[in-house]
């Protein structure tokens, strides 16, 4: 048997399923979250990867490279601990291994030069500041030429504008439909008592007093959504830790813990929010409007 309350106004609102569905929203917000910051440390670990090579005069004293070293290694343009010396014996044999041949069979003399290599911040790899950095190296005794993949550089920088363009274009949408989603979600839940919160506004009550205990049920249950869709991105974070465990790193783990954080305060303002608004275009309605 129906409550009189029920037969007046209506069934409860249903939020079991707002907040699972709500709490399924959050989730993919945060894997995707979490996907692109993985995706951004990949990216910058295959940046810092990229070898620039420095070929030095044939006659060059250890001495002189030993202070080109220095010279690099306390450069505020190198990453530290990536200089290294590379003999032409050493440079050949690399050569040999990239290429699976015995270039020593040919009895040609070895055409490569001494070289340093480096790695670059991500900062620095771009086409003005390779170009000031090659420019000063060049210029420095004991330098012959400098040599890095600037086809590769180049894509790289192009591909990577591509791609943050549409990450962010991504990123706006899956918000917005996150948003839209939610404030449907808790729509429909309070559909339910509709002829209530017009009801109480008719016998004088304002529209805060009427909204409050919807926003604070809301809040509630936002809240509950949340810690559901930050401890179902841990729990899944972690066995993906289990399966992939080189994936793993100091920040990023750190990172996850506050999209976890964000998920919550997600969750709880976009409902609160929501059902603020929804009650307030219920009290607009007229009456006829209602049924």
């Amino acid at each position: 048997m129906k409550s009189k309350q029920e037969q007046t106004f209506g069934a409860k609102p249903n939020y079991f399923y707002a907040t699972i569905s709500v709490s399924l929203i959050l989730f993919l917000i945060g894997l995707f979250s979490a996907a692109l910051l993985r995706g951004n440390l990949w990216l910058k670990q295959y940046q810092e990867n990229v070898d620039i090579f420095i070929e030095i005069s044939e006659g060059t004293s250890q001495t002189r490279v030993q202070e080109l070293t220095d010279f690099l290694s306390g450069s505020d343009y190198v990453l530290g601990g990536t200089v290294r010396f590379i003999s032409k014996e050493e440079g050949l044999a690399l050569l040999q291994e990239d290429f699976g041949e015995d270039f020593t069979s040919l009895e040609f003399p070895n055409p490569l030069f001494d070289a340093l290599s480096f790695n670059l911040p991500p900062t620095h790899l771009n086409a003005d500041s390779l170009s000031r950095i090659r420019q000063e190296l060049r210029a420095m005794p004991g330098v012959h030429d400098l040599y890095y993949q600037s086809v590769l550089l180049e894509q790289l920088a192009k591909n990577l504008v591509k791609a943050k363009q549409i990450i962010l274009i991504f990123s706006v949408f899956l918000l917005f439909l996150a948003y839209h989603l939610i404030h449907n979600t808790f729509k429909l839940a309070l559909y339910a008592n509709r002829m209530l919160i017009k009801n109480m506004e008719m016998v004088g009550a304002t529209w805060g007093f009427i909204s409050r205990p919807f926003i604070r049920k809301a809040l509630g249950y936002g809240l509950l959504s949340g810690f559901l869709a930050s401890g179902l991105l841990v729990l899944v974070w972690h066995l993906l830790l289990g399966i992939f465990p080189e994936a793993n790193t100091e920040n990023l783990d750190i990172q996850i813990y506050l999209i976890a954080g964000g998920l919550i305060l997600l969750g709880s303002g976009t409902a609160a929010l929501s059902t603020r608004i929804v009650v307030r275009r219920y009290l607009r309605m007229r009456m006829d409007d209602l049924y």
